[in-house]
C-alpha cells in the first residue's frame, strides 16, 4: 500500500517535471518568434522608406503601398504598416 503511494507521488512530480519544462521552452521559443517578428515589421517600414525615397517624396505627401503608408514630413519619414505598426525613420543617406 504504501510503495503505490510512494510511485504514485513520484509519477505525479515527475510528470510536474516535464511540464515545467515543456512550459519553459515554449515561453523561450514564444520570445524568439516575437523579436524575429518585429524585426520583419522593421525591416518591411525600413524598405517602404526606400521605396518612398526612391520616388522622391516631396514635404508633407504621401505614398499608399500594399502592406502600409509612407509619410514624409521634415526630413522623417513616417511609415505606418497596416498591421498598426508605426515606426519614424531618418532619411537614407
Amino acid at each position: 500500500m504504501q510503495i503505490s503511494g510512494m510511485l504514485l507521488s513520484s509519477g505525479m512530480f515527475f510528470l510536474m517535471f516535464l511540464g515545467m519544462i515543456f512550459l519553459g521552452q515554449l515561453l523561450y521559443y514564444q520570445q524568439h518568434f516575437r523579436f524575429y517578428e518585429e524585426e520583419i515589421y522593421f525591416n518591411e517600414a525600413r524598405i517602404l522608406r526606400n521605396i518612398a525615397q526612391n520616388n522622391k517624396l516631396k514635404n508633407n505627401q504621401t505614398l499608399v503601398l500594399n502592406i502600409g503608408n509612407v509619410t514624409y514630413k521634415n526630413s522623417l519619414y513616417y511609415v505606418e504598416l497596416n498591421n498598426g505598426k508605426k515606426y519614424q525613420l531618418d532619411e537614407l543617406k
